[in-house]
């Protein structure tokens, strides 16, 4: 019923004077001559997840005998499965709280101390400047480190570099 007072509206009212007649006009360019742009402030960044890139050290942030390779790169997804959907969903660790983390086998295999059961569950607590963390699993003898934030890839997902600290000898006594 509604589309048929439509059309018959269409009808009667007709479109609006001038419509059919065809648009003049053209487009005129304007060049005003080349503009001298001055650079006032740059600030320099480094892409750190590049292989180009060579580490001098740890960040000075950290303090104490760490150690990395570029392997020990995470990058930050959460992953949602339904029944028909699966998707992957761009995240950052959260910066204002403790939160759990899983560290995968093939970071893991990096660790020099005790290896923990996988999966290898963390705490991971900001620390350091904004958008860095420490991290620590529950037994502790087991994996601790920092995750320095390196900035988002070339996909737009957060990355971080795992910065494993030297493990500590436990005596038994």
């Amino acid at each position: 019923m509604r589309l048929a007072f439509l059309v018959l509206t269409a009808l009667f009212l007709g479109a609006p004077a001038g419509a059919d007649e065809a648009l003049k006009g053209s487009l005129e360019v304007v060049d005003q001559g080349h503009s001298d742009v001055v650079l006032t402030r740059a600030t320099p960044q480094v892409d750190r997840r590049s292989r180009e890139y060579q580490r001098t050290g740890p960040p000075q942030w950290i303090t104490g005998p760490v150690y990395t390779n570029d392997m020990m790169i995470m990058r930050v997804a959460k992953r949602i499965v339904m029944p028909f959907i699966s998707k992957t969903i761009k995240s950052e660790i959260p910066s204002y709280t403790e939160s759990p983390m899983t560290i995968k086998k093939t970071v893991l295999a990096h660790w020099k101390g005790k290896k923990p059961p996988t999966p290898c569950r963390v705490t991971c607590a900001p620390f350091g400047p904004e958008g860095n963390f420490r991290f620590f699993h529950a037994d502790p003898s087991g994996p601790r480190g920092y995750l320095e934030r390196l900035g988002r890839d070339s996909d737009g997902f957060m990355t971080y570099r795992y910065w494993f600290e030297e493990p500590v000898k436990l005596s038994r006594k």
